[in-house]
Order: C-alpha cells, then sequence, then structure tokens
C-alpha cells in the first residue's frame, strides 16, 4: 500500500491575528481632585515604567505603569497599600485604563541605594551607613510582621526619600508568608527575585522559609553597601567569592577592613547570611541589633 499525503487547511477560526499595539501612556492623570503630568521616567524594566508626575504647584508624586492582567496587580495593591512606614515607599492610589496599570505613590527624590553605592564620589560615613541598615531592619520587621514578605529586596528597590532617609520600594513579588493552620511559618520552594540576592537553598531549589530568604537578601544589600560593590554573582560552591565569604572573608582585603573598622556589623551581617538557615538571623533577631549599633555610634559621636 502506498501512503498519501494530503494537504490540510486549518480553519479561518484559527487564524492568529496580530497583537494589538500597546495603550500609549497618557500625558496626565487626576489625583485627589488636582491634574498631575506625566513627566520624567525614572525607570523601567519587566514591572513597567515608573515616571514622575507633576501639579502646577509643583508638587511631586509618582506613577508605575503595568501593562499586564490585572490579577497581578491587584495582587501588589492589595499587600501594599497595607504596609503604612516610614521607611516605606507610600502606595497612594489606583487606577486602570483597559490595558494600563496605574500604581500611583510617594515620590523618592534622591535616587536609589544601587546607584549610591556605585557612585565612587558618594560619601558613606559610619553614621549614614548605620542609619541606612536601621531603616531597612525596621522595614523588613514591618513587612514580616504584617504576614507578608517582599521577595524582591537589593540596592535597586531601596529609594531615598532624602539623603539620610531609605524606603523600600517594589511589591510586585510579594505575597502572604505561607503558614499552617497553628500560625506556624512554612517552608516554600518559590524562586523569585534576582540570583545575585538568593539563599543557597533557593538557588539550589530546596524549601526555604521565605522570611530567611528576605533576611538573607537584606544582608547581601547592607554588605553590598559595606564594600562597595555586589560581593556574588550567585550563591554556589561554584562561585569563588561566594565561597571565599563562606570559609574565609578574611583573606579577602575589603571583608577584614569591613571587620576592622566596624566588628558589630560585620557580626550582624555575618548571622543574617549564615549559610545554614536554621542557624540564619531573622528579622526579629536583628532589629535590636541594627538599632543598638545606630544608638551607640550616634552618642560615641556626640561625645567625641
Amino acid at each position: 500500500m502506498t501512503l498519501q499525503y494530503l494537504p490540510v487547511y486549518a480553519p479561518e477560526a484559527f487564524y492568529c491575528a496580530p497583537p494589538e499595539e500597546p495603550e500609549p501612556l497618557p500625558s496626565q492623570l487626576l489625583f485627589n481632585g488636582d491634574v498631575f503630568r506625566i513627566t520624567k521616567q525614572l525607570g523601567s524594566g519587566g514591572f513597567g515604567t515608573v515616571h514622575t508626575m507633576t501639579n502646577a504647584r509643583g508638587m511631586r508624586i509618582a506613577v508605575k505603569t503595568i501593562q499586564e492582567s490585572g490579577e497581578d496587580v491587584l495582587k501588589e495593591v492589595a499587600i501594599w497599600s497595607q504596609l503604612r512606614h516610614p521607611n516605606i515607599v507610600q502606595f497612594f492610589e489606583y487606577q486602570r485604563l483597559p490595558t494600563l496599570h496605574f500604581l500611583l505613590m510617594e515620590h523618592a527624590a534622591h535616587g536609589d541605594l544601587f546607584t549610591f553605592i556605585n557612585d565612587k564620589h558618594a560619601q558613606l560615613t559610619p553614621w549614614l551607613r548605620h542609619r541606612i541598615v536601621r531603616q531597612l531592619v525596621e522595614a523588613v520587621t514591618f513587612i514580616h510582621a504584617s504576614g507578608f514578605v517582599h521577595c524582591d529586596i537589593k540596592p535597586e528597590n531601596v529609594l531615598f526619600a532624602d539623603p539620610n532617609v531609605v524606603k523600600i520600594c517594589d511589591f510586585g513579588l510579594a505575597r502572604p508568608i505561607s503558614r499552617d493552620e497553628y500560625g506556624r511559618e512554612l517552608q516554600d520552594m518559590f524562586a523569585q527575585g534576582t540570583v545575585h540576592y538568593y539563599t543557597p537553598e533557593k538557588y539550589y531549589w530546596r524549601p526555604s522559609f521565605s522570611t530567611k530568604d528576605d533576611i538573607w537578601a537584606l544582608g547581601v544589600t547592607i554588605l553590598s553597601m559595606a564594600i562597595g560593590s555586589t560581593p556574588w554573582m550567585e550563591p554556589s560552591e561554584q562561585d569563588q567569592d561566594f565561597k571565599i565569604w563562606k570559609c574565609d572573608p578574611m583573606s579577602r582585603p575589603c571583608y577584614e577592613q569591613l571587620y576592622r573598622s566596624d566588628r558589630g556589623l560585620f557580626d550582624l551581617i555575618r548571622n543574617m547570611l549564615h549559610p545554614q538557615e536554621g542557624f540564619r538571623w531573622n528579622a526579629l533577631q536583628s532589629h535590636p541589633v541594627s538599632s543598638f549599633l545606630h544608638t551607640w555610634l550616634h552618642s560615641k559621636d556626640l561625645w567625641s
């Protein structure tokens, strides 16, 4: 028998139309009964874009514009709107067009921590360093006490509201803490965020406590600020920079200098970045130490 292959034509119902053009960004939005013009773009990425908005009196706020399914956006709004804290960027309002979502928020006018770390002319005094650490630990402690995890703590998501005040932003990956019926935190296997700030557990796709994942990411952020660069690319044995931090940090001059000049901060970071999750500090353990370090340093400056 000879097989014959006959052409088969798909019905018209399977015709795929070209994707729709993205909806253009409006030139202005209404907030609190006032018109705000969308002006300077502050940043962009997978999350969307962030712009400054200014009203006729010169008041500035910021708007995050997202073009995606509304479910994820509404989850971010639901979590972020519950988090009112001096060191968290304040959420103001949610608006939408048919395909665009707008998250109106406080405008932080002094850039982000990542830019600050990489600015060779930036002045990071011991007082400011401890102040930033205390503020970040307080913010993360509050997020966890409110029942949520951030899941993407990194220098890019830390903004300066003024030269001495930092605030955590971007709750696009935030979610409720996984708990059992008795309210105890459960380990999970959510691998979200940026690889540089992953815990070893997340990197190797092992169950972990998400609150400890947040603290690890915060520890890497603080260490980056303390030494002036990202300490490693990934938390694996193949990454020599991570292996040095884990096994022999004193062999690296920047770590030895931090140890000698700021032993308290060095010890705090080591406990936040303990390679074994069971020994890694949580936010409640880190908070009093960060507060003590800042208060002690401030009193030392006052009396010197």
